[in-house]
């Protein structure tokens, strides 16, 4: 049987009776004279727990799409009788409450899973496209490789281009510089056939000479400016030996034939003992290279000497005299 909470008269501080507490409220009832059903606190009685199993009820309800079987308790009303079962439903309905949180095939659940799955495939494909993009960059990173290649090939295109061009210029430079030097040669070599006097000039005439890859039209350093000067060379063997060189005189190991029949002669080793033993002969073959008329030439009337051997004396004149 359940007791009843201890009463104060007014006329009587000395009376009492049994007390007994409830869960969250303490409960105490005031009378006059004597115990009546009318306690105006009750109307109170579990207002924060029935609060929270109504909210708790109401977003259940609220947020599944489904009939939920939870039932909401009914407030009590009298302490005595109703509090027992208030708790049990309670106790009840946040146990559905509990299990339908924890329920997998819940609807609520299923949403969940259902939405989880959407992310899970969103975020797949977002990993697809970033390896399609991955795979994109790296296909552009390889055609910018081979780009770089393909500009290096032609750049060494360019470069050989250049330089097959550049070689080319420098033949057809050397060609059009043999001409003109053939030109001027053979322009030399006319005038010099008209030469005769000691004092006429000798037009310069080149040779050819290997300079690294080409060949270079030179006039040879020492080359007569005169007749005068053309016969004086056989008085300096060393600058007619280079100048016998410079124009490839040929023959020159035979000049101790009397004829071409004299083959028991020995011939030269060295071409400027040929030079030096037959200077004259030397100086025929440059006449015929350089145009001039051998025969015709006027010679010294006195014997010449070298140049610087002169010293104070005056200059000869054109036939020998002084």
């Amino acid at each position: 049987m359940t007791a009843y909470p201890t009463l104060k008269t007014p006329s009587s501080s000395s009376t009492s009776l049994k007390s007994t507490s409830f869960p969250y409220t303490d409960i105490k009832a005031y009378t006059t004279g004597s115990i009546t059903n009318k306690m105006a606190p009750l109307a109170v009685l579990f207002e924060p727990s029935y609060t929270a199993l109504k909210n708790l009820h109401h977003k259940v309800h609220k947020h599944t799409a489904t009939s939920v079987n939870l039932t909401l308790p009914i407030r009590p009303q009298d302490p005595s009788t109703d509090v027992n079962p208030y708790l049990d439903n309670a106790i009840g309905m946040l146990s559905e409450s509990t299990a339908f949180l924890y329920d997998d095939e819940a609807p609520w659940a299923m949403r969940v899973m259902e939405v989880k799955s959407e992310v899970l495939a969103a975020v797949d494909k977002v990993d697809v496209k970033v390896d399609e993009v991955k795979a994109e960059v790296a296909e552009l990173k390889t055609d910018v490789a081979e780009l770089k290649t393909d500009v290096a090939e032609l750049k060494t295109d360019v470069a050989e281009i250049k330089t097959q061009m550049k070689s080319q210029d420098e033949r057809l430079t050397t060609q059009i510089n043999d001409v003109r030097a053939s030109l001027r040669n053979h322009t030399a070599i006319q005038l010099n056939s008209l030469r005769k006097w000691l004092g006429d000039p000798i037009e310069p005439v080149s040779a050819p000479v290997q300079d690294g890859d080409c060949l270079r039209y030179t006039v040879a350093k020492g080359f007569p400016s005169r007749v005068k000067d053309f016969w004086r060379l056989a008085l300096n063997p060393t600058v007619l030996t280079e100048l016998a060189r410079h124009y490839s005189v040929r023959d020159w190991d035979r000049w101790k034939r009397a004829t071409s029949r004299d083959t028991d002669v020995t011939c030269y080793m060295e071409l400027q003992d040929a030079v030096t033993a037959h200077p004259h002969k030397c100086l025929r073959a440059l006449a015929m290279t350089w145009g001039l008329q051998y025969s015709v030439l006027e010679r010294p009337a006195v014997p010449l000497r070298p140049k610087g051997l002169l010293g104070k004396r005056k200059a000869d004149t054109d036939n020998g005299s002084r």
